[in-house]
């Protein structure tokens, strides 16, 4: 019994597209393709025209890696630096961080800041948590690939206040965290 197989040589269909059917579909859909494009950025030149003008201010921060012995080899002293770099990233990002770089330079009053003046207390938890969530949003901290810099970042609608706020935060976490050192030194010292 045979069985008729169909060639497979002579029915390959050519799936490919060819220049020409490029161009036929251009000139049947070209003139809307051509009003979509402009369309787009019609639209995208006024979206950009009613966009406020955003500043990013930055502060570079080096810490150092401290050469201590350690057990543990060098591997040991990067993976503790490693370490140490995130905590400080978390550090700075912290709500007790943004609340004093808040009350310091008076952002809830600054309409720079916080567009909404009904909400200006900082001693009202609501209140308080909105304007820390509303500075945590406006700020970055990420430490710069391959070096020991890390990079504070405040986003505003005022380049001074950015610059402002960036460098503030710099300076009361570097206050609080040798606050926080020293209150540790001075109840050993005491328990001793």
């Amino acid at each position: 019994m045979t069985t008729n197989q169909p060639s497979t040589i002579g029915s390959k269909i050519d799936n490919s597209i060819q220049i020409s059917d490029l161009i036929r579909i251009l000139k049947k859909y070209g003139i809307y393709l051509l009003g979509g494009m402009i369309l787009t950025a019609t639209l995208a030149v006024i979206w950009g025209k009613f966009q406020p003008n955003q500043y990013d201010g930055v502060a570079l921060v080096h810490l150092t890696q401290h050469n201590s012995l350690s057990l543990g080899g060098m591997a040991a002293a990067t993976d503790d630096f490693s370490l140490k770099l995130q905590t400080q990233v978390l550090g700075m990002q912290s709500p007790s961080v943004a609340e004093e770089t808040m009350r310091r330079l008076k952002l809830p009053a600054n309409p720079n800041f916080n567009g909404n003046l009904k909400m200006q207390s900082l001693d009202d938890p609501a209140q308080r948590d909105h304007l820390v969530r509303t500075f945590l949003g406006s700020l970055q901290v990420t430490q710069k690939p391959k070096t020991e810099l890390l990079e504070v970042r405040f986003r505003s609608k005022s380049p001074v206040l950015a610059m402002l706020v960036a460098n503030t935060l710099v300076d009361v976490y570097f206050a609080q965290s040798f606050q926080q050192r020293y209150k540790s030194t001075e109840e050993v010292s005491s328990f001793l």
